[in-house]
């Protein structure tokens, strides 16, 4: 005996069977029982929902001998529906039958009555693909066919039926499965068929089958070639041909750290082991959901499938990025997506779309620019700020002077305020050196040369001063690597605290005299060095 796929040898042979379409079965369970089924049908969603299935089922209840519950599945009618061997069941494909002949044929069928059963059941699918001609052929036997006779229309395209059908059917929408639902039915049948599966397999597979039944049945059956034995998640990965979880984290670190060559040399990495292009950007698209999931609830492992060492580092992630960073790459992965399935290089359009990511400045798009403009936002609404015209390379020289009464602004979490010190000089030196280490392990580092100055050292922290929120951002996701080259330099670890601008409110709360304050810092930093900027 030939053998026959997962898929079909587990299709429903009743409506209890069926996997998330309650509101449709119920319905069609009453019709059936009442006697008041209708004489035209439409079944639309998506592939694998369970659309022919369920016309099946339906033509095996209107032709159920059992005086109770129907279709009772052990009838002579029932078992020869279910072998696909009664004659009043008839199965058309409308994508291969979609002429003007073929609904003649069909008409010309209609006139003969059942031969066995109680009803002719026609089962057309993929109906979208008739031709207008067939449609307009079909009109009127649809609209008022012989009292034996049935028909089911199934569609994954209800859009592109012309209204005339549509308003001559019942419709039934089924909605995609949930990967909850999807799970507890591939368990059901695993038991069945004796063979362990790893919660996160099934996970993985139900995730991957985009709510569609029978996909997620196709995935299992490849994973059961795998071998005898418990069947594992990195199995499951490598049948995919997807990443995992840790890849996705690690690339996403180097996109935010703006790591280019790193981030494209792990794309080289994984295309070499085989992995599919389109499958891959769909779960890194999937991965930075997860991110942006992060952001916006508290129960992240009800909706995450991850080990929970991976989920604190979803978390932490999450936390490095900004929403308007997560939503940019959302859309910039997406249209990649779009654009490679007509590519015969989707690679180079995947290394391009990193490129972008990680190098805002190369990103023109309305997306890349609404990002930009989001940060320049927020240092904006950080207030009235002092803006130092001081080029880049003489504020690695000058000497700061000692503070005249104005306090440096409070840094958060931290209980007291920093003060500009006398020997601000040498802290410059050994941030100068930390900088010269910093680019030989990141080149992206070089920006950390400009517009950042060390401030203060004390027990516990050393404090640094960004001339903007994006800059201070940009330390931030890269903290972990400054400390340690501090504690290389300084010979003792130390956190990372950092603040941006001078606001007027911060320099002296009962002074509103922009000239005092101008003269003031003009002392400290130079007259041709201040400029203010008014909110």
């Amino acid at each position: 005996m030939s053998y026959k796929a997962i898929y079909r040898q587990w299709r429903p042979k009743n409506f209890d069977e069926m996997v998330g379409q309650e509101h449709i079965t119920k319905i069609l369970i009453n019709q059936i029982q009442m006697n008041q089924t209708g004489h035209a049908y439409l079944f639309c969603g998506t592939r694998g929902t369970g659309k022919t299935s369920a016309a099946k089922i339906l033509a095996k209840g209107v032709n159920c001998l059992s005086t109770n519950q129907k279709p009772c599945g052990e009838c002579d009618n029932c078992k020869s529906i279910q072998d696909e061997t009664f004659m009043d069941v008839i199965e058309m494909d409308a994508a291969s039958n979609n002429g003007v002949d073929n609904i003649r044929d069909l008409r010309e069928s209609i006139k003969y009555p059942p031969a066995k059963g109680k009803y002719k059941v026609y089962i057309i699918d993929e109906v979208h693909m008739l031709s207008t001609g067939a449609f307009n052929a079909l009109l009127k036997t649809l609209e008022e066919p012989p009292s034996y006779i049935k028909f089911i229309l199934a569609t994954t395209e209800v859009h592109k039926l012309p209204a005339t059908i549509l308003s001559r059917c019942q419709r039934f929408d089924f909605r995609r499965i949930t990967e909850q639902e999807m799970m507890k039915r591939m368990k059901y049948i695993c038991t069945h068929i004796h063979i362990d599966m790893e919660e996160s397999a099934l996970m993985l597979i139900a995730k991957n089958a985009d709510g569609s039944v029978r996909d997620a049945l196709s995935i299992l059956d490849q994973c059961l070639a795998i071998g005898e034995g418990t069947i594992t998640r990195e199995e499951v990965i490598n049948v995919l041909g997807t990443a995992d979880d840790e890849f996705m984290l690690t690339l996403t670190d180097r996109i935010a750290e703006r790591d280019t060559l790193n981030a494209i040399s792990l794309i080289h990495e994984i295309m070499t082991q085989g992995k599919d292009v389109q499958q891959f950007m769909k779960d890194w698209i999937y991965h930075y959901r997860n991110l942006l999931m992060s952001k916006i609830t508290k129960d992240l492992e009800s909706i995450v499938s991850m080990s929970p060492e991976n989920i604190e580092r979803l978390k932490a992630q999450g936390q490095k990025l900004s929403m308007p960073s997560i939503n940019n790459a959302i859309m910039e992965l997406s249209k990649t997506s779009a654009e490679a399935k007509w590519s015969s290089q989707p690679k180079i359009l995947l290394e391009m779309a990193i490129v972008k990511l990680s190098a805002p400045e190369m990103n023109t798009s309305l997306d890349g620019l609404l990002e930009r403009i989001t940060i320049l936002e927020e240092t904006i609404r950080t207030g009235h700020q002092l803006k130092s015209t001081i080029s880049d390379e003489k504020a690695s020289e000058k000497p700061v002077k000692k503070e005249k009464g104005i306090e440096y602004p409070k840094v958060e979490n931290q209980d007291t305020h920093f003060q500009l010190k006398e020997n601000n000089k040498d802290y410059q030196k050994l941030w100068d050196k930390i900088i010269a280490d910093a680019r030989k392990e990141r080149p992206s580092l070089t920006m950390l040369n400009n517009g950042i100055i060390i401030k203060s050292i004390d027990e516990n922290t050393f404090l640094l001063h960004a001339e903007s929120e994006s800059k201070k951002e940009y330390l931030n996701r890269n903290k972990d690597l400054i400390e340690e080259l501090f504690e290389k330099h300084a010979l003792r670890r130390l956190k990372l605290q950092c603040v941006t601008g001078f606001a007027k409110s911060q320099i002296k709360e009962d002074n509103n005299n922009d000239d005092e304050i101008k003269k003031e810092l003009e002392s400290i930093f130079g007259r041709e060095n201040i400029s203010i900027v008014e909110e």
